[in-house]
């Protein structure tokens, strides 16, 4: 992204990146964002992401209640697997011990640690975020989801 809107129209004929620089300008317009001070674009990022994380709440609290609200560990994993999480919500200090047999979609819980198991909310949190979904921590939130369930996946369809 250009460091100011000189060089880029200065610069934009001659580059390479022509059509990087074009979206680039659009994505700062369709933001809103007028600027290319740090400290004025921190501050927009902020206000943006806060207004992204408010909405995923709201459909956290207004979908806690039905069937797109999952709770099951099981339908977590193979949920997060199968890129169909939108968000994941988690607390940070749970920990879910099993293992995820990816040929059938097969989730085995376990009461404890063991050898050959791995963390299945974290396994979890990573597929959400390689497969485009949000991973949101509760602790960060508290009072503004509902329940106490320590970890829930909102799917997307």
């Amino acid at each position: 992204m250009p460091t100011n809107r000189i060089w880029s129209e200065t610069h934009k004929d001659r580059t390479r990146f022509k059509k990087f620089l074009d979206e680039a300008d659009k994505e700062l317009i369709s933001f809103g964002i007028r600027s290319t001070d740090a400290k004025v674009l921190t501050k927009q990022a902020k206000k943006l992401l806060t207004r992204e994380i408010h909405e995923n709440i709201r459909k956290y609290r207004n979908m806690f209640h039905t069937k797109k609200a999952l709770k099951n560990i099981k339908d977590i994993v193979t949920s997060s697997y199968q890129a169909r999480l939108e968000a994941l919500f988690v607390e940070p200090d749970q920990r879910v011990w099993g293992n995820f047999l990816e040929d059938d979609n097969r989730v085995i819980v376990n009461s404890e640690k063991a050898p050959d198991n791995e963390e299945l909310l974290n396994l979890s949190l990573i597929n959400t975020l390689r497969n485009g979904g949000k991973v949101y921590s509760l602790s960060e939130i508290k009072g503004l989801t509902n329940g106490n369930q320590p970890f829930t996946g909102i799917l997307r369809y």
